[in-house]
């Protein structure tokens, strides 16, 4: 069992929201999600890990959690696919324009969905996102989305 330290620095550098919960790419189980959850928000709960990351960890395992509960897991599993595909086949840049068109309805679905903002269109703060996706890998964009996420709600 990893300790309350590792457990933060490893949800604060995964790559997708399966490695948040620390669960296998794909997993469909609601179950195996629902404790992997509960595992891992026990961990980094701020009022039990001391870490000052403690918090952020626990917002990135709640927004996790909330995507991969929602009815935007198969989207989002679909975009996680192609991106495996597309980083393996090629680790190149992604226009703004690719980024909107890849994302900009999905990150839209997800933000209605996190925050109950049923207006919320692909804005300022998403185009903000695609601008500066050629200097992050996939991971770093996940947590950037599921740190706003938590932020905004």
């Amino acid at each position: 069992m990893p300790s309350a330290v590792q457990a933060v620095d490893r949800i604060l550098q995964a790559r997708d929201l399966y490695e948040v919960l620390n669960l296998p790419a794909f997993t469909d189980d609601v179950e195996e999600i629902r404790r992997a959850r509960n595992d891992c928000a026990l961990l980094v709960h701020p009022d039990k890990n001391d870490s000052p990351d403690a918090s952020e960890a626990f917002k990135r395992v709640q927004g996790a959690y909330e995507v991969l509960m929602s009815t935007h897991k198969a989207a989002y599993d679909d975009d996680l696919r192609r991106m495996q595909e597309e980083r393996a086949a090629d680790e190149g840049e992604t226009s703004e324009e690719e980024w909107r068109y890849r994302f900009g309805d999905l990150t839209a679905s997800v933000v209605r969905a996190v925050t109950g903002n049923q207006d919320y269109e692909f804005g300022d703060w998403t185009r903000g996102l695609a601008r500066r996706v050629s200097q992050y890998r996939f991971g770093d964009i996940t947590r950037s989305v599921i740190s706003s996420l938590a932020a905004n709600s």
